[in-house]
């Protein structure tokens, strides 16, 4: 197996998401998050499919994106703590695979090299993290060396998008997140249109109907 630096990113993430996840109250999973009709729970379900669609389109396997959404959209909120763990895994595994990173690997928004479906899923881990601590009022805990990582990553994938398909307005200061002042909340909400936060970073190459497909 091959430890990239960039693996070792996506694990960072995966256990400051958990740490984050950890701190929901049962009350809170029906809170409400700074995307529009979610609560606590969506972005939870979201990662918990997107982490188990990206690990077996890494490993070379065929997604069963909509079997996986289904099953995690009828999973009670107790057992989603689990669910997401058990990603964990084998999504690191995948990642860390010889050719992982420069393999091609088809999503459902698209094919791309593995290194660029690292990127989203470490993006879409910061984000969401986000989304929980303007939830419930937890602190940020990313560090912030992978979140200016990853920001640079997105920057730069937008400037690749035509602007009549981008997903994105125009960029803008975003809240500032509870707890420490860092770049996180900029990273997390740093654009928006009309007053939404944006939709999940897999939308920057794809259709922002595609979001919630992992």
């Amino acid at each position: 197996m091959v430890q990239d630096p960039l693996v070792d990113g996506l694990d960072t993430a995966l256990k400051a998401f958990d740490e984050l996840r950890a701190q929901v109250s049962t009350e809170q999973w029906v809170a409400a998050t700074p995307c529009a009709a979610w609560t606590v729970r969506d972005p939870v379900s979201h990662l918990v499919t997107g982490n188990l669609l990206s690990a077996d389109a890494v490993g070379g396997q065929r997604p069963a994106a909509t079997e996986d959404s289904s099953r995690v959209e009828t999973t009670a909120d107790g057992e989603l703590p689990a669910a997401y763990r058990a990603t964990v895994r084998p999504l690191l595994h995948a990642f860390s695979s010889p050719g992982a990173l420069q393999q091609m690997v088809s999503v459902p928004f698209g094919t791309f090299p593995g290194v660029v479906v690292l990127h989203l899923r470490t993006t879409e881990l910061i984000v969401h993290g986000w989304d929980l601590c303007q939830a419930t009022g937890q602190r940020v805990a990313f560090p912030d060396e992978l979140v200016e990582q990853e920001l640079s990553f997105t920057e730069g994938a937008l400037g690749n998008v035509p602007p009549d398909r981008s997903p994105f307005g125009r960029p803008s200061r975003s809240p500032r997140a509870p707890g420490r002042s860092t770049g996180s909340p900029r990273c997390s909400g740093g654009v928006h249109r009309g007053g939404r936060r944006p939709p999940p970073p897999a939308a920057v190459t794809a259709r922002p109907d595609s979001a919630r497909s992992g």
